[in-house]
């Protein structure tokens, strides 16, 4: 259903709002209210460029309410607490808007979410926050909140990495995540997609690493594109591309792809194999799969059969069966922080302990289901090295004829590949989404 909300910042809140008290997430949650607000293509962006930012940077927001306000943070009611976090990001960080717009907005939407008195509580930090912005900007404020992060993810990541690069990683994620597309290499191709786009009023260039990926700048909004109507091209990181020519499918392979919505690497598979091939997509939940379908119909793919099934279940009818596996396991998401910002403050060590488990089990499912001399790829969107290598370790401990295959594409993967085997990407240093890639081969014997 429509709605007439036609403020940017009054989205923007609601969408926060949602994020904050209803355990939504932020990439869904915008997506649902863009799709029924009444908004310019403008102010579209003006209402992303506000959910994220505020998302990105909630910590550092609110360490500036409590500087300002004499209300303890706790204590202010969950609207206002939105309202103000907006109106302080697009006063600190959006150079754009003058200060005193967002003073009278963010007093407006005080005053019609909550009451007159609630307006004037607005006013009065918004202004305070206005008046002392350089003295605030000026602060040292701890790492954990000037990245906005958690502190003891700043402790995971410097365990593994070093707190400089811990601290650099977490600046990145708070930056804007470049927008690639792979080309739909059965109807087009990248020469003649990045002319369509041009004419579409995208600009785009080849990416760095995947063969099939352009990079592209004006790619705001698909609606109405003919160009994604016709299924020219998938939406989907560099990284993920990757997993999949890390995979080497064949034509004629049959390839199971076991976490598979919404379809990115599926579709990519189906591409690689051809029609004498065959992916088995499975996903555990039904409105996932309604997603692969649609994908699948757009970019006009059939050589897939969808399934309904939890991978976390052995199935003795898939022993052996196949020729690759892709495993693209649930994961904490530490890669893709500048997509989904929410998941850094849903996160907790006991969460992610609890992935693990999950994915140990998934890794030796996906590897029992390989043919002997098979290859399955285990990925995450993560740089959390329990969900990686120790993940992997414990399949190498587990099944006596797994072993690492280092021997990738060196066209794509010399610069990008470590001595053990493990793909690991940054987007302090690759610009893609953190990824994770690794992929095993089955012996054909006992060693």
């Amino acid at each position: 259903m429509k709605n007439d909300i036609k403020n940017p910042r009054e989205v923007a809140v609601n969408i926060l709002y949602e994020v904050e008290y209803n355990d939504a997430y932020t990439n869904l949650t915008l997506k649902k209210w863009l799709s029924k607000a009444a908004l310019s293509q403008n102010d579209v962006a003006l209402a992303t460029s506000l959910v994220y930012g505020t998302e990105k940077n909630k910590l550092y927001l609110d360490a500036v309410i409590s500087s300002v306000s004499k209300t303890p943070i706790k204590k202010i009611s969950p609207w206002i607490l939105i309202i103000l976090r907006v109106s302080i990001f697009q006063m600190y960080f959006l150079d754009k808007v003058p200060a005193f717009a967002s003073v009278n907005e963010g007093v407006k939407l005080g005053k019609r979410y909550e009451s007159a008195k609630a307006g004037g509580f607005v006013n009065g930090v918004l202004r305070s926050a206005e008046r002392n912005m350089s003295k605030i900007k000026a602060t040292e404020y701890p790492d954990h909140i000037k990245l906005s992060v958690p502190n003891w993810l700043i402790k995971l990541m410097s365990k593994y990495y070093g707190r400089d690069f811990a601290i650099d990683y977490f600046k990145e994620s708070l930056g804007v995540s470049p927008l690639t597309v792979r080309v739909n290499t059965a109807k087009t191709n990248l020469e003649e997609l990045t002319h369509i786009l041009k004419t579409e009023g995208v600009t785009a260039e080849r990416c760095c690493l995947a063969p099939d990926c352009l990079v592209t700048n004006g790619l705001n909004n698909i609606k109405g594109l003919k160009s994604h109507e016709q299924g020219l091209f998938f939406i989907q990181d560099e990284g993920a591309m990757l997993s999949v020519e890390a995979l080497e499918a064949e034509l004629g392979n049959i390839v199971l792809d076991m976490c598979a919505a919404p379809g990115g690497k599926t579709t990519h598979i189906a591409q690689k194999i051809g029609n004498t091939g065959r992916v088995i997509a499975r996903d555990v939940h039904n409105h996932k799969m309604l997603l692969i379908e649609s994908n699948l119909r757009r970019l006009g793919i059939d050589n897939v059969k969808i399934e309904i099934k939890d991978g976390l279940i052995p199935d003795k009818s898939d022993m052996g069966k196949y020729d690759r596996v892709l495993l693209d396991a649930p994961c904490s998401g530490l890669g893709i922080l500048r997509r989904k910002p929410d998941i850094k403050y849903k996160l907790s060590p006991q969460k992610i302990h609890d992935i693990v488990q999950i994915q140990k089990r998934l890794i030796l499912n996906a590897f029992d289901s390989l043919s002997p001399g098979g290859y399955l790829v285990y990925t995450t969107c993560t740089v959390n090295p329990r969900e990686n290598e120790e993940v992997v370790e414990y399949l190498l401990k587990n099944r006596e004829t797994a072993h690492i295959d280092a021997n990738l594409p060196k066209e794509m993967f010399s610069g990008i590949i470590d001595e053990k085997g493990y793909v690991k990407l940054f987007p302090n240093i690759h610009g893609t989404d953190g990824f994770f890639i690794v992929r095993l081969r089955k012996k054909t014997e006992r060693h």
